[in-house]
């Protein structure tokens, strides 16, 4: 069978079962609460799917694997360990985030510290930081859609917005998870296949690493200059810190069903997480160990070309698929958290009506009208950024990462309160700093490290115990 036909019978297939899944779930009308967090009633095994896919974006799958192929060990070390660090504190969150009975983790920050600046605020940065990344899953699903059907990128990346995106996010936080679900499936049954031809067709992966050591020894060193050194370091705590600040991460842990439920998900996850980056890291160990080959750039077409030279139809077809699955799942939690921080989070509608539909007929119409509006406009928004040339996956994950673990890190996890005033000066003067630094061309983990000393002195002699 022709490439195309098996391209396009994978990508019909992905497109059916997500529009049989999430139409199940697409409510006309609905609650805050269960728009925007299931009801607070979400059980294990949805709970670790949504968890796991929303971790795995585009960046993941993609991003990774590249810099993986060109840096080694030192990539694995700088972006992999500093992913999974950021699971450690998370289990400390699960009691504070879920006992305040919030939907959205800007609105916990507001409550928290008594004051409601600090949720406006906090919506205001996940959607400057939200936005941006959203675009990094509009590129890479639109080139991979343009590479597997031959149809133009621009056609493919608005196919995503307006079918894949928009149809599992309208339907809210359920509808997300059960696409998640099913997008968490792909990606590790399209990683696994490819990771196993490339072993069998190429080499091995401990021949891979042996030829490794021969030939390119410093892909497999960590003894890298103090610079270098110093970059790993950095990189893996800015991933670290900006995913345990991560309100994606943050709101999957407030919609499990109960306490235990999402300690049993934080339990589970690093292990399906952990096994994708290894299969990852296999398919670019191999890789890197055949200097013959070549990616022929950092962007998504680059890796994929070279899965269809060395690949049968089939393996490139369900990676590919897998590819755009991380982007689905990551683009559409992350547009409804954005929808969430304009409506609910700065806007305040429905805010004080939390637990209960928020109007009756007309004003509840309007309601969820507001809120798929917003999902509209700012996906519109991150499909005209993902046109922008030369957008640099990597850093614009780092950039907003560190913008989220300067907001929420603090909050999240300190066992100090800080006074109400000076709570959202001390976070205000933070992200000042941290643009200032990343406009002088700081790298964004750099500049992230210095302000959050900033944020520590600047605590000590206001901060006051409070135990939960």
């Amino acid at each position: 069978m022709p490439p195309l036909a098996i391209n396009l019978i994978a990508f019909s297939g992905y497109t059916l079962a997500i529009i049989l899944l999430t139409g199940q779930t697409f409510p006309w009308r609905d609650s805050i609460r269960n728009f925007y967090i299931g009801g607070r009633n979400i059980g294990i095994f949805m709970s670790t799917m949504t968890f796991c896919a929303t971790w795995l974006s585009a960046a993941s799958i993609v991003g990774f694997t590249t810099w993986m192929v060109y840096d080694g060990a030192a990539a694995f070390a700088g972006s992999v360990n500093g992913w999974l660090l950021g699971l450690i504190p998370m289990p400390l969150a699960v009691l504070r985030l879920r006992a305040s009975k919030c939907v959205s983790v800007p609105e916990f920050v507001g409550k928290f510290y008594g004051d409601s600046r600090l949720m406006r605020l906090g919506g205001a940065v996940l959607l400057a930081s939200y936005v941006p990344y959203i675009a990094i899953q509009f590129k890479a699903f639109g080139l991979v859609a343009s590479h597997m059907l031959g149809i133009p990128y621009g056609f493919s990346s608005t196919a995503l917005v307006y079918l894949f995106v928009l149809y599992t996010t309208f339907g809210g936080y359920r509808s997300v998870a059960k696409s998640d679900a099913l997008n968490l499936i792909v990606i590790l049954i399209g990683v696994l296949v490819a990771a196993l031809e490339l072993n069998i067709n190429l080499k091995p992966i401990w021949t891979a690493i042996r030829d490794i050591s021969t030939y390119s020894p410093s892909k497999l060193n960590l003894s890298r200059s103090p610079a270098e050194s110093l970059q790993i370091i950095s990189s893996a705590l800015a991933w670290g810190l900006g995913v345990a600040a991560n309100p994606q991460y943050g709101i999957r842990i407030i919609a499990c069903r109960k306490h235990n439920d999402a300690f049993a998900v934080l339990s589970i996850s690093p292990f399906l997480i952990g096994l994708v980056y290894l299969l990852l890291s296999s398919m670019a160990l191999i890789i890197s160990s055949i200097p013959s080959m070549s990616l022929q750039g950092a962007n998504p077409e680059g890796l994929l070309n070279l899965l269809d030279s060395q690949c049968s139809s089939l393996v490139a077809s369900l990676f590919s698929v897998s590819v755009m699955a991380a982007a689905v799942s990551t683009a559409n939690s992350q547009l409804l958290l954005a929808a969430s921080a304009i409506c609910h989070d700065i806007g305040g509608l429905g805010r004080d009506s939390i637990s209960s539909i928020p109007t009756k007929g007309t004003n509840q119409d309007h309601w969820m009208l507001w809120n798929r509006g917003a999902i509209l406009i700012i996906a519109t928004t991150a499909l005209v950024m993902s046109h922008i040339p030369n957008y640099d996956i990597m850093f614009v994950g780092r950039l907003s990462w560190t913008f989220v673990a300067v907001s929420f890190l603090t909050p999240i996890y300190l066992p100090r309160k800080l006074g109400n005033r000076m709570s959202f000066a001390i976070i205000s003067w933070s992200l000042i700093i941290h643009t200032i630094l990343c406009g002088l061309r700081i790298p964004p983990e750099v500049s992230m490290l210095i302000t959050m000393g900033f944020q520590g002195i600047a605590i000590i002699p206001w901060g006051e115990i409070r135990i939960r």
